[in-house]
């Protein structure tokens, strides 16, 4: 066995998708200047780079560098607010908000590990957008229309609603009716590997902390969406970055 079908074996037992993106661009990387270009990579080893919305700063290791290329450049995770500042538009007739936003949190500054620090950013605001970028593309959030005072118990909000966003579109999904309004809105945890949630006990959408594992939660009980909107395969996802604006 040789050293490329070491590294491609290595490359299939990867599950980490940044790894194996590296692993891979290092393989071809072999491949064109060592071996040349007699030899194809397992085609079943490659990794599309080319998803609508993610994208990294720079997916590098050591020795040797590698850096891919070619990722889009419009993408939440890395679009610093210019994502936010083409879509602003749909978001004031959202929220019937329409004199612009500040940034009151990003994890890009802040990390997203310290559930402490994140409420302190959200205290006292109200109209607030919470936007989660995922490891697989979608961005998911949910709107606030009151005030923040407490964290550990909900903030009741009929106005209150989530929505998804990938490259092609934008989709508000609201409280399904009367009863849900009068009990659902936003919950922010004190400790532990949550920041937030939206819904309720029956459906909801739960954001941890970067890096770690969300998930979504019979939404089509609570909101009105049905299953098509938020599929099996997006019940669990990874948290790359989060970003909470205020309307003004």
């Amino acid at each position: 066995m040789d050293v490329i079908e070491e590294l491609q074996l290595t490359i299939k037992n990867v599950t980490d998708l940044v790894t194996r993106k590296a692993l891979t661009q290092i393989s071809c990387l072999i491949e064109k200047v060592i071996i040349g270009n007699s030899r194809k990579i397992d085609p079943l080893l490659r990794i599309d780079s080319n998803n609508d919305l993610f994208s990294l700063r720079d997916y590098s290791v050591s020795q040797p560098r590698v850096v891919l290329q070619n990722i889009p450049k419009d993408t939440f995770i890395e679009s610093g607010f210019s994502f936010i500042d083409k879509r602003l538009k749909t978001l004031e007739e959202w929220s019937s908000m329409k004199k612009g936003y500040s940034v009151i949190y990003d994890t890009n500054t802040f990390g997203g590990q310290s559930n402490k620090e994140f409420f302190s950013k959200i205290y006292g605001k109200k109209n607030l957008y919470f936007f989660v970028g995922t490891q697989k593309g979608p961005v998911y959030g949910g709107y606030c229309s009151k005030n923040v005072t407490e964290h550990g118990e909900r903030v009741k909000d009929p106005n209150s609603f989530i929505f998804k966003i990938t490259q092609k579109s934008m989709k508000k999904f609201n409280l399904k009716n009367e009863e849900f309004k009068l009990d659902c809105g936003l919950y922010v945890w004190i400790n532990g590997n949550n920041l937030f949630q939206f819904g309720d006990y029956y459906g909801n959408i739960t954001v941890a902390k970067t890096g770690l594992n969300s998930k979504i939660e019979s939404l089509g009980e609570t909101f009105e969406c049905g299953e098509c909107e938020f599929d099996k395969t997006e019940n669990h996802f990874k948290v790359m970055r989060i970003v909470v604006i205020q309307m003004e």
